[in-house]
């Protein structure tokens, strides 16, 4: 969904206290979803043939985890299935793209979204964390 109604724009991108900035915003759902890895484990599944022969959209961003803010790789899919579940990043939730700054930590792509022609799935993911875990 793109808009310019400004009012809408208040409401989707909020201006927070916490610091955050956003310049680009995508709200997951049935089309486009989200999965959060460790970031030497993503650069593993990047640099593996299958998934350059046909990549998917990659950012690293800052996530909270248990009180923290931890880089993730985030990688961006049509569907999750078949993968881990407590890594995916809820449908409704927004996903802050660059170029954005979220509690001082700058997103940046990994792999943008001119690289790829189309959106991995869930078990194409999944297969190709697989073998970068065999590594």
């Amino acid at each position: 969904m793109a808009t310019l109604d400004p009012t809408l724009v208040r409401r989707l991108w909020p201006v927070l206290e916490e610091g955050v900035t956003r310049s680009t915003l995508a709200v997951l759902g049935p089309a486009l979803v989200a999965f959060a890895v460790k970031p030497e484990r993503a650069r593993h599944v990047m640099i593996s043939a299958p998934f350059r022969a046909a990549p998917t959209p990659v950012v690293m961003l800052p996530l909270p985890v248990v009180g923290l803010t931890v880089e993730f790789a985030v990688f961006v899919l049509s569907s999750t299935d078949g993968l881990d579940e407590k890594f995916v990043i809820p449908p409704g939730a927004t996903l802050p793209l660059p170029p954005v700054v979220v509690e001082g930590y700058a997103a940046q792509w990994l792999v943008s979204p001119a690289e790829c022609e189309r959106l991995m799935t869930g078990p194409e993911l999944a297969r190709l964390l697989e073998t970068s875990n065999r590594r």
